[in-house]
């Protein structure tokens, strides 16, 4: 497991909760709010720290479904940087070839991962 210091080591932990997650979320907010997210060691780019609740929210969902569906796979992703109104024309990625992660999780068997994050049709081992 990397390194990700003392602050977001909380966030991976194997027995997260909802209820943790949504302290630790709350937690980032507030400090922002005060200023201090940075002598805090939080990042500087919100949308960075967004993405790793939203992780660690599939991790804990896909944990829990688990005991009661272990058939379900519940995992997220990124499409990539793709050209929509949002992301403007510089994006490199037409619709189509953003969709294929999403399509792709869509159809995976009941064998395959869950609780991940996949990005480019892969599970990416970030955590």
């Amino acid at each position: 497991r990397r390194n990700y210091g003392h602050r977001f080591s909380k966030f991976f932990k194997d027995d997260l909760t909802v209820d943790q997650l949504t302290s630790l979320m709350r937690q980032f907010i507030s400090d922002v709010d005060r200023g201090d997210y940075a002598e805090k060691g939080w990042p500087r780019q919100a949308y960075g720290v967004s993405k790793i609740g939203v992780s660690m929210l599939t991790r804990i969902q896909a944990r829990d479904i688990a005991i009661q569906r272990p058939d379900i796979r519940l995992n997220c992703c990124c499409p990539g940087w793709v050209k929509t109104d949002m992301a403007g024309s510089a994006a490199p990625l037409t619709p189509y070839q953003g969709s294929a992660t999403p399509v792709e999780l869509c159809l995976l068997p009941g064998s395959a991962p869950t609780g991940r994050f996949w990005y480019n049709q892969k599970v990416q081992d970030w955590v």
